[in-house]
């Protein structure tokens, strides 16, 4: 592979801040679930 490793790097980086976030977007969705479930008003912040 012909790549810099300061390009490997960003681009590890960029999978990593993307794998965070579509985790976090789940992680997000659960709690809400949760919250909707146990009968919790879910944050203003994401209206579902």
């Amino acid at each position: 592979m012909g790549r810099k490793t300061g390009d490997k790097s960003r681009y590890n980086k960029l999978r990593l801040k993307r794998l965070a976030r579509r985790l976090g977007m789940r992680a997000l969705r659960k709690d809400l679930q949760a919250k909707a479930d146990s009968g919790g008003a879910a944050p203003a912040s994401r209206p579902s």
